[in-house]
């Protein structure tokens, strides 16, 4: 029983009780974080209506909470327009020196790759993923053919 205390009371001195039971909650890192290594894509995304979906909005939407859902990452107003990881899904587990370091990538790729898959890493967005936004709800919604979408916005070797 003495033990059980002891644990508790480290796990509550030293983390938060949610990381000890392993509820860490995932976090947005923004697109600077993943331009340090993608820099080509990067570059591609930068001209895409994707990064400039905030921009785009009226001043009065740039208040507006229901226009942050499409129009942000994580409906943060601090990472406008969709960045990687509204896509890819948030960068806190995957992103990390361990498993995205280009020395490791280049001796064991499909191991790195793996790993990042295991951490969180969505490799290729789905349809779903793309209709959160891409829907009925929007009032600049005209239909959405998620094939031909997908060809404009996939990304090409780096």
């Amino acid at each position: 029983m003495r033990s059980y205390f002891i644990v508790l009371f480290l796990c509550i001195f030293f983390f938060t009780v949610n990381e000890c039971i392993g509820g860490e909650e995932t976090t947005y890192k923004g697109v600077v974080k993943c331009k340090t290594c993608h820099f080509k894509i990067y570059k591609t995304w930068k001209e895409t209506k994707h990064a400039t979906a905030f921009d785009r909005l009226k001043e009065n939407e740039q208040k507006d909470p229901k226009c942050y859902e499409c129009h942000t990452t994580g409906k943060e107003v601090n990472l406008p327009g969709i960045q990687c990881e509204a896509c890819h899904s948030p960068g806190s587990k995957f992103s990390n020196a361990t498993i995205m370091n280009q020395q490791k990538y280049r001796e064991k790729p499909e191991a790195q790759r793996k790993l990042a898959i295991e951490a969180g890493l969505v490799i290729t967005p789905t349809e779903q993923n793309c209709r959160q936004c891409h829907n009925e709800r929007s009032p600049h919604y005209k239909g959405f053919d998620f094939k031909a979408r997908y060809e404009e916005i996939k990304h090409k070797n780096e």
